[in-house]
């Protein structure tokens, strides 16, 4: 949700932070949803028992999981079914990734904070709220890790930063010399 709102949303602004915005944005989803999930591939909790032999610590919760989505239908527990069926047949589906590290999700609610910063305390205030709903709910769900989110939230920090020197390196003039009269 905040990936394709704040995608929309900073192609058609005039905010003066919008070129940082997209091309953060670009680098997070090329290095941090490709590049580092591959350099870092790792299961989330959901699937641990997939790949680790031995007791599941992560089985109680995707037991609770499954009973509540019993009585009421989780799309989390579906999708996570979806995307294991997916990887058992190699199928190289868009979106269809298993990996957790880092949590591209917690990376875009981070760059949605970032944007939304000098915008005034009370967005300030409900894009950090919804970043800690993000993570708290990443983590309940059995997607990530929480040190998923954390890399990405840090990554993403030092991709806004990295960006905000080339672009300020960018804009700084050389001063010309006069030409001789």
């Amino acid at each position: 949700g905040s990936i394709l709102f704040l995608q929309f949303w900073q192609t058609f602004t005039l905010d003066p932070r919008r070129q940082q915005v997209l091309v953060t944005h670009a680098l997070c989803a090329g290095l941090l949803g490709n590049l580092a999930a591959t350099l870092l591939s790792s299961a989330g909790p959901c699937y641990y028992g997939y790949f680790v032999a031995g007791p599941d610590p992560f089985a109680p919760l995707m037991v609770y999981l499954e009973s509540v989505s019993a009585i009421t239908p989780l799309p989390s527990v579906l999708a996570q079914g979806y995307l294991w069926e997916s990887y058992q047949r190699d199928a190289l589906t868009v979106g269809a990734g298993i990996s957790a590290m880092p949590s591209i999700h917690m990376s875009m609610a981070f760059l949605l904070v970032l944007a939304c910063w000098h915008r005034g305390r009370w967005l300030r205030g409900a894009t950090l709220a919804y970043l800690v709903v993000l993570q708290i709910g990443s983590v309940h769900l059995g997607w990530h890790y929480a040190i998923d989110g954390y890399v990405g939230i840090f990554l993403t920090g030092a991709i806004w930063w990295l960006v905000s020197r080339l672009l300020t390196a960018g804009t700084k003039s050389t001063p010309v010399a006069a030409a001789p009269e």
